[in-house]
């Protein structure tokens, strides 16, 4: 840690606010703070160490005490510390606890202690979470600080003062060499208990040396003589029993060694043949593709992460039906010159709600006029087969291309509120559902377009949502389907992100394709 600047306010005998840059020091590798007794001198050391860590250089200086008695009400007690830690620049602020005299009035009012540090556009706030970073980043703490950077006034004179039986116990709380202390008698005791342990061997040895068996080749030991040996002699004994087994070992290393070779030698030919096998190509190359993938970190995950919903989302929206068919993707051209083909506002109309709704083509049957209400379509059980109701969202021009249609129609006399929106030969009866199929085949033709059913209206609405980043639950919620198993009953949308769905639409469906 190396200091760069510090700013010090109505601390310990600074009445005002002092500045001390340290960098106009230059580059040199040491420096010397001077002074007479009573200047200032250990005040900056201890507003270095209570910057860092909220605590003075010596323990014979409580913090509570830092405020200046010098200092004005108006000055606010506080210290400021610029610093350079591994090539990184940082800057603390803190303040302690304090009690001033109030401005107004008699008594006086408590100041609570407070810290931040900034750092990489960070800025960390509160004496608690400032403690844990300060040692995060210095590897210390303040206990330690003192005892390896600085050694306080106040310590040193209790060295100088102390007895000569005192000043080791001084040192050692100084240095904390306590521990090395507990390891030696740790140290102590073991050895006590391992004296203890041998001599019980060794009784051991006397009472049961009898019941040896030695192997041929070995000297015997008879009983009668085994209280005239020493230790010595029948370890040396054993140590010729264990250098049998040893050579014995070895001799079955050596066999073991070989087998390990010869299933070497196999798994080699294994390998090579299977170096031959395409299969094991193949997952290789899948593996170096993998690890490039990896490479691009973030941005490649997001994507992953994106198109996998993606998959999730178009795979659980598809009928069972039609799970194995190719769904066309209507894009925005294609439509402009689709709906430019057909020959009646209401065919045109029907299309455009389809495009830009996502509704099933059931659904948009049932359409009533009462069913259209706030900029949007209310959707009830009656026009599908599960039993839940959501509401659907429409664009501004398409909410007003409703509006003016509806009028047109309310022109006849037995128009109703009731009246489908999409009628057949009266307004009391559904437009048929091969009407719909039929005109939808012939202007594709007409346009030389791909064929595509009704549903892939649906399907191009659910990928436009998809690409403007819309949640799984937000689109199950938005087309009424049991794509998601999180949920069995569907919630009605929330008006503000019915209000962001509206925005996704007037931005991407094509506009002033129908008059009316």
């Amino acid at each position: 840690m190396k200091p760069l600047k510090i700013k010090i306010s109505a601390f310990g005998p600074y009445k005002n606010c002092i500045d001390i840059d340290f960098e106009m020091l230059g580059e040199s590798g040491i420096f010397l703070i001077t002074g007479d007794t009573g200047a200032g001198k250990t005040t900056i050391f201890d507003s270095i160490s209570f910057a860092l860590f909220g605590e003075v250089s010596g323990s014979n200086r409580p913090v509570p005490s830092v405020r200046s008695d010098f200092a004005d009400n108006d000055t606010e007690t506080f210290v400021e510390l610029e610093f350079t830690h591994k090539n990184k620049k940082y800057k603390i602020r803190r303040n302690p606890a304090y009690e001033r005299t109030k401005k107004r009035g008699e008594g006086t009012t408590k100041t609570s202690a407070d810290a931040s540090l900034e750092y990489d556009d960070k800025v960390i706030s509160g004496t608690k979470n400032v403690d844990i970073k300060i040692e995060e980043i210095l590897g210390i703490n303040s206990k330690q600080f003192k005892q390896i950077s600085m050694l306080a006034q106040g310590e040193f004179l209790k060295i100088l003062f102390a007895e000569s039986k005192d000043r080791t116990e001084i040192f050692r709380r100084i240095f904390d060499t306590d521990i090395y202390n507990q390891i030696a008698k740790r140290l102590a005791d073991k050895t006590r208990i391992a004296k203890a342990e041998l001599e019980q061997l060794k009784d051991y040895f006397a009472i049961n040396s009898s019941n040896i068996v030695w192997k041929d080749g070995i000297q015997s030991v008879q009983p009668k003589d085994v209280n005239e040996l020493f230790i010595q002699e029948i370890l040396e004994k054993l140590q010729q029993e264990i250098k049998i087994n040893s050579e014995q070992f070895e001799k079955c290393q050596e066999q073991i060694s070989k087998q390990s070779d010869e299933n070497s030698k196999m798994e080699k030919e294994i390998t090579a043949q299977k170096d031959k096998n395409d299969k094991i190509d193949r997952c290789q190359k899948l593996q170096e593709e993998q690890k490039v993938l990896q490479e691009k970190q973030e941005d490649i995950k997001q994507k992953e992460i994106l198109i996998q919903k993606s998959q999730e989302i178009i795979n659980k929206i598809l009928p069972k039906e039609d799970k194995k068919k190719e769904y066309v993707i209507l894009d925005p051209k294609d439509f402009v010159t689709f709906i430019n083909s057909l020959d009646t506002i209401k065919m045109k109309l029907l299309f455009r709600t389809l495009y830009s709704t996502g509704l099933r083509i059931t659904e948009l049957r049932n359409l009533k006029w009462t069913n259209f209400k706030k900029q949007s379509f209310f959707i009830n059980k009656v026009m599908k087969s599960e039993n839940s109701n959501r509401i659907v969202p429409i664009d501004n021009e398409l909410n007003l291309l409703l509006k003016q249609f509806k009028k047109l129609c309310a022109q006849e006399d037995s128009f109703t509120n009731d009246s489908y929106i999409f009628f057949g030969k009266h307004f009391n009866k559904m437009i048929p559902q091969y009407l719909i199929r039929t005109t939808l085949e012939k202007h594709l033709d007409l346009c030389h377009l791909k064929r595509m059913t009704p549903h892939d209206f649906r399907h191009t609405y659910v990928s436009m949502l998809i690409h403007e980043g819309y949640d799984d639950t937000s689109i199950a919620e938005l087309i009424g389907d049991s794509v998601l198993t999180v949920r069995t009953v569907y919630a009605h949308m929330l008006p503000s992100r019915r209000k962001d769905v509206m925005v996704v639409l007037d931005k991407s469906i094509p506009k002033n394709l129908i008059s009316i």
